[in-house]
């Protein structure tokens, strides 16, 4: 900047010279041109009266008080063009001084304009570069919590993962044992939620591994013909009994032949879980939740229909956003459900969206593509 500013300072006194070059050049053409002028037409008054002094001696005799008459009147008129040249100079003079006081003032405030543009332009370039220090700085800051953040959560999911795993599976042994049936119904009660929330937390480490798997490119889908009607009863199944527990009615309505899709049944099954779980969480008691799937010649639509609280219009793009909760008291999940099923419905190729119901509650519908009778491998980037 530095250097910018003494290449325009030696541009701006260059520029100065030329100026006062042009100046002093202009008036001294217009003042030799004056002086030419004025010489000329002293030769030319000075011929007319030679000439009329000559004409007027032919015919008068010459004496001494004509001669010195003649002599007083030359030197009244060099007497006079003398003061003329004199006040003629008198003027060039105070033009001149007017001329340089009046460029000295301009100058300064020329000067004074810039000195003021440059403080505000240096005060502005010193704040704009410390903004973006400190907005680097913030940067660099954000980026290492994010990158420890990840890394936690990635640790913490492998590491929750197997011990987790471990509870869940002596649960399945005691529901399996012959002596299950011996137990009290207090105990069964216990077992059960042990494997309830087993499960949930399964699920919880599952998403926060999607999320790693995504971040990295590296969730793979296989998409092949499946039948999306028994992947919904499928689905269902594991929540009957929470739906029951909390008076809420959990059904399907499916066209009585099976519908096909072409779509990764894992995937498509992990999205169903996630909508009718949420559909469960948000759904009070003596409530309704229902699945239905509807065919086009294109695609076909599930929907996962409930009598809960409803989604307000202006969070409907929101809650598919990652770590979006509905509200903000509430922290039954991580937010990450409705953001992974979003991404795995459009790595099929589809949709996923929300609407209000007819009478109350939401809608959420997703799309998946008629089936080609060929399995497809896709990979989320």
């Amino acid at each position: 900047m530095n250097a910018k500013r003494r290449n325009t300072d030696q541009s701006l006194v260059a520029e100065r010279g030329k100026t006062d070059d042009s100046i002093l050049n202009l008036r001294r053409k217009a003042e030799i041109e004056t002086d030419s002028t004025v010489n000329q037409d002293r030769i030319q008054a000075d011929r007319t009266r030679a000439k009329l002094r000559k004409d007027r001696d032919k015919n008068t005799v010459a004496n001494a008080a004509l001669l010195n008459q003649r002599i007083d009147d030359d030197k009244v008129m060099q007497s006079e063009r003398t003061k003329i040249d004199v006040a003629i100079e008198n003027e060039r003079a105070k033009k001149e001084r007017v001329l340089s006081e009046f460029l000295h003032h301009e100058r300064e405030e020329t000067d004074d304009s810039l000195f003021q543009e440059r403080n505000q332009t240096d005060a502005a370039v010193k704040k704009s570069s410390q903004l973006l220090n400190d907005e680097m700085g913030l940067h660099a800051q954000t980026k290492s919590e994010v990158t420890s953040r990840d890394e936690l959560l990635a640790i913490i999911s492998h590491d929750l993962k197997n011990p987790i795993g471990s509870i869940l599976s002596c649960t399945e042994i005691l529901l399996e044992d012959p002596e299950y049936s011996n137990l009290t119904l207090e105990l069964k009660n216990w077992i059960d939620l042990i494997k309830r929330n087993a499960e949930t937390s399964l699920r919880l480490i599952g998403d926060l591994q999607d999320m790693e798997r995504i971040a990295e490119g590296k969730l793979d889908l296989v998409l092949s013909e499946n039948s999306i009607s028994k992947t919904i009863r499928q689905s269902i199944e594991p929540f009957v009994h929470i739906a029951s527990a909390n008076r809420i009615l959990l059904h399907s309505q499916l066209p009585t032949e099976d519908v096909y899709a072409a779509f990764d049944k894992s995937r498509i099954t992990q999205v169903l879980t996630n909508l009718i779980a949420n559909a469960l969480k948000f759904t009070p008691e003596a409530g309704t939740v229902t699945v239905s799937v509807k065919q086009n010649d294109r695609e076909v639509v599930v929907e996962v229909r409930d009598t809960g609280i409803g989604v307000p219009l202006r969070e409907r793009e929101r809650i598919f956003t990652r770590y979006a909760q509905l509200g903000k008291k509430d922290r039954r999940g991580l937010g990450l459900g409705l953001y992974i099923s979003k991404l795995l419905i459009e790595s099929h190729g589809g949709r996923l969206w929300v609407s209000a119901a007819p009478d109350k509650g939401s809608i959420f519908h997703f799309s998946l593509a008629i089936p080609s009778g060929e399995k497809v491998a896709a990979e989320i980037a």
